[in-house]
């Protein structure tokens, strides 16, 4: 179960998802969860792992299949707003960081940072020739 379902939110983490488990797609996380638990259950009840197995790996299969047919899924999420990191703007709490301060999932992190024109960087290279000259490097 772990590597099933923690693989794919990993991977809609990181291609900036919401994961695939929150809702909106097939059942695989919840089937894989009862059948964790039906295990869990029947080795603690018949103490017979073999059984217990078998027993999960038949529940599974069963309810997957039906689940995909009769296009059984979770429920969408309604809104998700994760707060944003800021290392510097700790102690700046003015309206003007406020008001960006969430990051919803599928919309990119760069919304934020200011475009850098090539003047900009032409002029700042300069500026750090300048102070390269005046300490003698």
């Amino acid at each position: 179960m772990t590597t099933a379902v923690g693989g794919g939110v990993i991977r809609d983490i990181m291609v900036n998802r919401i994961p695939a488990i929150f809702g909106g797609n097939s059942l695989y996380a919840t089937v894989a969860f009862v059948g964790a638990a039906e295990t869990a259950i029947c080795f603690k009840i018949l103490e017979r792992p073999n059984v217990a197995v078998a027993v999960s790996v038949l529940t599974c299969t069963v309810l997957g299949i039906v689940a995909r047919w009769r296009d059984w899924r979770l429920p969408m999420p309604t809104t998700l707003k994760v707060q944003r990191p800021r290392l510097l703007d700790v102690f700046r709490r003015d309206h003007e960081h406020l008001e960006n301060e969430g990051w919803a999932p599928g919309t990119p992190l760069t919304n934020q940072l200011d475009v850098i024109t090539e003047d900009q960087i032409q002029a700042y290279r300069e500026q750090l020739h300048r102070e390269r000259e005046q300490r003698g490097d």
